[in-house]
């Protein structure tokens, strides 16, 4: 018919209604009455969520680049650990550190001259740790036991510093991106989708189907509750829940999808 009908609220503190009570009457004047039919959005066009494969494996790679630099930020020690026992990653932060932090890249070199004596024979590894003590500490360690005991106690300490400071602010650099692409490698190829994950009533728009599914498999692990809904659905569903969700509200996956988060309110 070419009619709409809004509402429109004007919230206002009782109390106060006495000294602002003018004012109050003057912006009920100023709210408008009527609208225009013409500026009310056209109907969507279903047209305009496909898209062909090509675009949907991008959208996916983009995704989980971006997705896994926050899957690391939830845990950076553990993330730092992981880094540390890959060459190309540590080769990659070193050179960052060099120019970024250089006094970290330190503390980098400490944590790999330890690992590599760690490999070591105990024969050949004890007389280089004490070599090595005797250039870190200025004094010579009791034993190749005692040598070997306070690098992994220093190397320790070092990976727990740059995973305070020096290693998250790698990651959010762009100097980082090219390393998550290389780590992710095939991984990263094809769309893989998160169906066990998502309502199965839903059906994700091709055009959005990257994202989805690529967050949807990362969100799994993070220690936040993490909900999404499609806010075009009558009611705001949700797809999808996370396992930290599942776990603060005491509902399986299945118990909460489809359903609108105002269930929680009891």
């Amino acid at each position: 018919s070419g009619e709409y009908r809004f509402n429109v609220g004007v919230l206002a503190d009782g109390a106060r209604l006495g000294s602002e009570g003018d004012a109050l009457e003057k912006l009920r004047a100023a709210v408008p009455r009527s609208f225009d039919a013409a500026l009310q959005p056209q109907r969507f066009d279903a047209s305009l969520k496909q898209v062909d494969e090509d675009a949907q494996r991008k959208q996916w790679r983009q995704s989980m680049v971006k997705f896994t630099r926050l899957l690391w930020s939830a845990d950076w020690e553990g993330s730092m650990r992981q880094i540390v026992m890959n060459q190309d990653a540590l080769q990659t932060f070193g050179q960052w550190l060099a120019e970024k932090a250089p006094s970290d890249a330190m503390q980098l070199e400490l944590i790999v001259n330890t690992m590599q004596l760690g490999a070591m024979p105990p024969e050949q590894a004890g007389p280089m740790a004490m070599q090595m003590c005797q250039q870190l500490f200025g004094q010579e360690a009791g034993s190749p036991e005692e040598a070997m005991s306070g690098l992994a106690n220093m190397a320790e300490q070092a990976l727990l510093s740059l995973a305070a400071e020096s290693f998250p602010k790698f990651v959010q650099s762009k100097a980082c991106l090219p390393l998550v692409e290389q780590l992710l490698g095939g991984a990263a190829d094809e769309v893989r989708l998160a169906d066990g994950l998502i309502w199965p009533q839903y059906e994700v728009a091709p055009d959005v189907a990257g994202w989805v599914h690529s967050f949807a498999s990362v969100a799994c692990a993070l220690p936040a509750c993490i909900v999404i809904s499609d806010m075009a659905m009558p009611g705001n569903p949700m797809l999808f829940v996370n396992d930290e969700f599942c776990r603060v509200t005491g509902y399986e996956r299945h118990e909460a999808q489809g359903r609108n988060c105002r269930f929680l309110q009891g």
